[in-house]
């Protein structure tokens, strides 16, 4: 539909509903914008499908409906077909913008993305940057005059130096510099210190002595058998008295309670446990000796296991059972 060798510009209008306007309506807004344009009156082409075009001599506009992220997207893509590229360049932004402000007027547009920039600009901000009034008030450029530079008080005259001046600064210049002598660091002597000790007198350690607390050896040892520290305050009668209590709770024998709950926390059976297993044991035996000879067996070595007698029980009392039936027999002649 356009020349790519024409300039052409494209505007898009974001919606802030969904439904779309009618093809015919569309049309006639967008003559609304052409009107007193040079060419305005020409062809209009409506399709539901396609858009809305206007063709004219120089002009070409087309309007089509597009969707993006959800939202409704009314695109202009406006041509000049009569003069070259560079020409146009300038006339299609000012006739764009005609085009613009009644669909802003009568649209609920929410925001405007001038020239394929990719910059939503909100709707109400373009229309009163592009109103009539705020183009007509726009500020002229002001002129920039030229900065004057102010000659020097003594009227331009220069100040020369004389030929001698002139050498010795030249001299000056390109003389290289003294090297700074080294400079001779003694190191720092420390003072030492007087080497005298002042020692304490028999009087003074005598009453230092006095004043710290005097340990018998016997307890002493008994403290430090106690884990008390040297030269601890004796304690009280109630302190020795739980002492002497807990002791004796540590040292004293284990009753029957105390055996049956250590024998509860470490698995072991009880003592009726262990007389049922020698009870199963001594029935199995009485099924058939030898399997019982190795649940008795297991029971010395390894200790009494009810279940493993339970088991050669059933295993005992099958191959009797079957035994009795006839069917060992028949089982044993098949081979």
């Amino acid at each position: 539909m356009f020349d790519f060798q024409t300039q052409t510009i494209s505007t898009n209008l974001i919606l802030a509903g969904q439904a779309q306007v009618s093809p015919e309506l569309l049309a006639d807004m967008l003559c609304l914008g052409l009107e007193g344009q040079s060419g305005a009156a020409g062809q209009t082409a409506a399709d539901p499908l396609n858009g809305v075009t206007l063709r004219s001599d120089d002009t070409l506009l087309h309007a089509s409906w597009q969707t993006e992220d959800s939202a409704l997207v009314l695109s202009l893509n406006l041509a000049d077909t009569g003069r070259t590229s560079t020409e146009a360049s300038d006339s299609l932004q000012t006739r764009m913008i005609q085009v613009l402000r009644p669909l802003l007027a009568q649209l609920p547009v929410d925001a405007v993305e001038w020239m394929d920039t990719g910059l939503r600009i909100p709707a109400s901000e373009f229309a009163a940057a592009i109103a009539p009034a705020a183009l007509d008030t726009a500020l002229p450029m002001p002129r920039i005059a030229p900065r004057r530079v102010a000659k020097p008080a003594s009227g331009g005259a220069i100040a020369r130096l004389s030929p001698q001046d002139a050498r010795a600064r030249i001299q000056a210049a390109t003389k290289p510099a003294l090297p700074v002598p080294p400079l001779t660091v003694a190191p720092r002597r420390v003072a030492k210190p007087a080497a005298e000790t002042q020692r304490l007198s028999h009087e003074a350690a005598a009453t230092i002595a006095n004043l710290l607390p005097r340990i018998d050896p016997a307890e002493r040892i008994a403290g430090a058998n106690a884990n008390a520290p040297l030269g601890a305050e004796p304690q009280d009668a109630h302190v020795r008295a739980y002492e002497a209590h807990r002791l004796a709770m540590i040292r004293q024998d284990p009753d029957q309670h105390e055996i049956e709950a250590l024998r509860d926390a470490e698995g072991l059976p009880t003592t009726e446990a262990r007389l049922s297993t020698w009870a199963l044991s001594l029935t199995v035996a009485t099924v058939s000796l030898p399997m019982a000879l190795p649940v008795m067996a297991y029971n010395v070595a390894r200790g009494e296991d009810f279940r493993a007698a339970s088991l050669v029980l059933g295993l005992a009392a099958f191959f009797s059972m079957i035994q009795g039936s006839g069917a060992m027999a028949a089982v044993l002649g098949a081979f």
